[in-house]
C-alpha cells in the first residue's frame, strides 16, 4: 500500500522547515541511498531508498510551486511513502488529495 504524508497548516507556520528536520533525522538515524536528488533551491525535493522502502521528500507546498508536477515524478519514481508539504485549503489540497 503506498503512503502520502501530508504536513499541512497555513503559510509561514513552520510546514516545509518541519520536512527538512524529518530530512536531517532520517539521514542521521538511517542508512540512506540517495536515488535522485531534485534542485530545489531553499526547499527539499528528494527520493531515497531506507530499508527497502522508497520515500519521496518534498517540502515546498505553496501554491503556484508546481507542486502537482513535483508529485507526480515522486509517484513515477515508485514510492512506497511520500511526505509533502501543503496548505490547509486551495489548490494544494486539491493536489495532494487525488494522489
Amino acid at each position: 500500500m503506498k503512503t502520502i504524508i501530508a504536513v499541512r497548516n497555513a503559510g509561514g507556520k513552520g510546514k516545509s522547515e518541519t520536512i527538512k528536520n524529518f530530512w536531517t533525522l532520517l539521514q542521521s538515524t538511517y542508512p540512506c541511498t540517495i536515488l535522485f536528488p531534485f534542485d530545489r533551491g531553499r526547499d527539499i525535493g528528494v527520493v531515497v531508498k531506507v530499508n527497502g522502502k522508497i520515500i519521496g521528500i518534498e517540502s515546498c507546498g505553496d501554491p503556484q510551486s508546481a507542486l502537482s508536477e513535483r508529485l507526480s515524478q515522486l509517484v513515477n519514481f515508485k514510492c512506497d511513502i511520500i511526505i509533502c508539504a501543503s496548505r490547509t485549503k486551495g489548490e494544494t489540497v486539491d493536489i495532494v488529495v487525488p494522489v
